[in-house]
């Protein structure tokens, strides 16, 4: 890895380093490197590929440090906020090791963890798909939540904090789609 990413994305962050990887192994010619890269050190390029006779520069210097920017869908300032909040109730809920959830309920929540932290990245960047993703991920989000926490008899269906879910996740779905189709240059994000 020799530049940051240029996403928000986390999936794209994630595996952007073994994506250069496999591409550097792909690409050279040399067998012994095809192998060697995986154990080199970060930075580290087979011959054929360099392009450069110097050593890889790793990193930057402060004043060479361009910071990444994207356009985000306008107004979504405020409501990603209040979704980072509700999102800490969800993790709290998903990594609390006292309640009595199954491996496979973590496994469920954390699934929704992962398509908050992508949705959120593809608000950041004003991506198309990020809007049907965001609804469906606040109804996959309620919906698990109220799910494994009933079925653990940790809620009734029937509790205030089912209301409330059901109410954060309507206001949130109607917030986003009202802030969504206002024109572009309504408010700075």
């Amino acid at each position: 890895v020799t530049h940051p990413p240029r996403s928000w994305d986390p999936f794209l962050i994630n595996f952007q380093f073994w994506r250069q990887l496999w591409s550097d192994a792909w690409h050279t010619r040399s067998w012994w490197d095809k192998l060697r890269i995986w154990f080199k050190p970060t930075g580290w390029r087979p011959a054929d590929l360099r392009t450069d006779d110097g050593p890889p520069v790793i990193g930057y210097t402060l004043a060479e440090q361009v910071k990444f920017r994207s356009t985000a869908f306008p107004g979504m300032t405020g409501y990603l906020v209040a979704q980072v909040l509700l999102g800490l109730g969800y993790m709290y809920v998903t990594i609390n090791m006292q309640w009595p959830l199954s491996p496979v309920d973590r496994l469920v929540l954390s699934i929704g963890l992962f398509g908050m932290t992508v949705s959120w990245g593809g608000i950041l960047q004003a991506r198309p798909w990020a809007v049907p993703l965001e609804i469906l991920r606040l109804l996959y989000m309620a919906g698990t939540l109220v799910f494994v926490l009933h079925r653990t008899d940790l809620l009734a269906w029937t509790s205030w904090f089912t209301v409330f879910i059901a109410l954060a996740t309507g206001i949130s779905i109607l917030f986003f789609s009202y802030r969504i189709r206002q024109p572009l240059a309504a408010s700075p994000v």
